[in-house]
């Protein structure tokens, strides 16, 4: 399970003042488009998604979840819908991306906490029509049946979302978001005690506190 835990940092002044400062001189950055999401039916276009889980895994780009106001924007009195519907997209050797699949999350979601780590996508928390959300997912690329596997792991210790997620020595970290008790100011942390090069049916995740 997740526990919170709290940092008292004594080392930042140090770092301050032990830490060269380097200066790297960008002239340009140049963006392109890469891939575009699949036009749902009936529609010329897709409309884009708020919030979508997000990452890479196995040399495959996930896009799953999100919202977005299909009907008419919120201005003009639209209903927001959330969605379980994903998409698999290649990642190429000559840098391109190319569509694969479409896959299905087992609920709607968005807003949730993500991050890419060496066994799979993490989700934490996030929202749907029914509100917040408590539960902790991993998304792994299945080589060989050529789709998504996934996996609960231990859940939050309450519904959150708008978090952050991130993975570090094998222990994965959530901080802050929004409860329904306002903004959270909760750190997090999931540790796993198995190596994560194990295959995914022998991972075993267990909380512990710091």
């Amino acid at each position: 399970m997740f526990n919170r835990i709290i940092y008292y940092i004594a080392v930042l002044p140090f770092f301050m003042q032990c830490t060269p400062v380097q200066k790297i001189e960008v002239k340009s950055i140049e963006w392109k488009i890469a891939a575009q999401l699949p036009a749902p039916d009936n529609t010329a276009a897709a409309l884009g998604l708020a919030g979508p889980v997000a990452g890479i895994h196995q040399n495959k780009l996930i896009i799953a979840g999100g919202a977005n106001f299909p009907g008419a924007m919120p201005w003009l009195g639209g209903s927001k819908k959330y969605y379980e519907e994903g998409y698999v997209f290649s990642l190429d050797k000559n840098d391109s991306v190319s569509f694969l699949k479409t896959v299905k999350l087992p609920n709607a979601i968005a807003y949730s906490a993500v991050c890419s780590t060496p066994i799979g996508i993490i989700y934490a928390g996030g929202e749907n029509e029914a509100g917040f959300i408590d539960k902790v997912s991993l998304i792994n690329w299945d080589e060989q049946s050529n789709n998504v596997v996934i996996k609960d792991l231990p859940a939050l210790p309450f519904a959150v979302t708008n978090a952050s997620l991130t993975f570090h020595n094998n222990n994965i970290y959530l901080a802050g978001g929004e409860t329904s008790s306002g903004v959270s100011d909760d750190f997090l942390k999931l540790a796993a005690d198995d190596d994560y090069g194990r295959k995914l049916q022998d991972l075993e995740l267990t909380g512990t506190k710091k």
